[in-house]
C-alpha cells in the first residue's frame, strides 16, 4: 500500500480512485487477487497506516456488492477473511457494516 488509493503488487502499480478499479483489467488476475487480500492490515508497521486501512475497508464493502467481482472468488475471500479477522484480535473495530 504506497498510499491510500495507491497499490504495489507483482512490481505493478495501480491507483484504486472508483469502484471498477477492484476489478480493473489492466492488470492480471493474480494483481486483482492481491488487492482483494488485505495482507497490508497485518504488516510490519501497519499501525502507520491505520486510517488508511479503515478507509480502505469501509470502501470494499460499499464498492464490492456481495457475489460481485474477483473479491467474492474463494482464494481472495478465504484470504481476506483471514487478514480481517486477524486485524479485529489485534483490537481494531470491524463494525457492523464491515462485519
Amino acid at each position: 500500500m504506497m498510499s491510500p488509493t495507491r497499490f504495489r503488487f507483482l512490481n505493478v502499480e495501480l491507483d484504486l480512485d472508483s469502484a471498477k478499479d477492484w476489478n480493473s483489467e489492466s492488470v492480471s488476475k493474480l494483481w486483482t487477487y492481491n488487492l482483494h487480500y488485505f495482507d497490508d492490515l497485518n504488516a510490519r508497521s501497519a499501525a502507520e497506516r491505520l486510517g488508511w486501512h479503515l478507509d480502505l475497508v469501509h470502501r470494499w464493502v460499499e464498492e464490492n456488492p456481495p457475489g460481485t467481482g474477483a473479491g467474492w472468488e474463494p482464494y481472495p475471500l478465504s484470504l481476506r477473511i483471514v487478514n480481517w479477522i486477524k486485524w479485529a484480535l489485534a483490537g481494531h473495530l470491524l463494525d457492523p457494516a464491515v462485519r
